[in-house]
């Protein structure tokens, strides 16, 4: 008898818990601007079937609110621009007019306001560790840099090399030496056999939004 009870109350209670849930969401949503909240939500993101519930959530939102918006992003993202830059410029191209001010519309709102952005405590914990190496790295950048500059090329080249062994995965200082090294070489062939080379690892880290 007492066990039919609880079996005909199990989806009160459940439906109790999930109410409980949404209400400490709700209340902690309030506090401090949410600054509770928002490491709960991440850590949930972080979740594979509760991540990507969260995620199709976030996408219906941005399709009712924006669907020019919504759309460009998912063109964009089935376009694996992340992995290779030269398909961002071919992606954008092959937006409608109407999806390509909306996309660009929100870059500038991002810039200008911060729209669109991780929240800044959330943001810094995104941030990537600075090591020993890369310290090292971004020394050794500058002391190459001091060195050209005053006449000693080819000992700031040997500076600018050993700080991208340090921080292979700068794309930044690499760049900046390869321009130092020839003009136009950042963006010539030895550029493209390093994106070529990066195989399923992406070339722009995946954005968190």
């Amino acid at each position: 008898m007492i066990a039919d009870i609880w079996l005909f109350l199990l989806p009160v209670y459940v439906l109790a818990f999930v109410l409980l849930i949404f209400g400490t969401f709700a209340l902690l949503g309030r506090v401090k601007g949410g600054r509770y909240l928002k490491p709960i939500i991440a850590g949930l993101m972080k979740l594979p079937l509760i991540g990507g519930l969260m995620k199709k959530a976030s996408q219906a939102a941005l399709e009712r609110q924006n669907p020019e918006l919504a759309s460009a992003v998912k063109k964009l993202e089935r376009s694996g621009v992340a992995r290779d830059p030269m398909r961002a410029q071919q992606a954008l191209s092959r937006l409608s007019a109407s999806e390509r001010q909306a996309y660009m519309d929100a870059v500038r709102a991002w810039v200008t306001t911060g729209k669109h952005a991780l929240p800044e405590d959330e943001a810094r914990a995104n941030l990537p560790k600075v090591t020993p190496e890369i310290a090292a790295a971004h020394a050794h950048f500058r002391l190459g840099l001091w060195l050209r500059a005053n006449g000693r090329a080819a000992e700031g080249d040997l500076q600018m090399a050993e700080a991208s062994r340090l921080h292979p995965d700068s794309w930044s200082l690499w760049r900046q030496a390869a321009d130092l090294d020839e003009v136009g070489k950042a963006s010539g062939p030895a550029f493209w056999k390093r994106v070529q080379d990066l195989g399923e690892r992406p070339y722009y880290p995946p954005p968190k939004l």
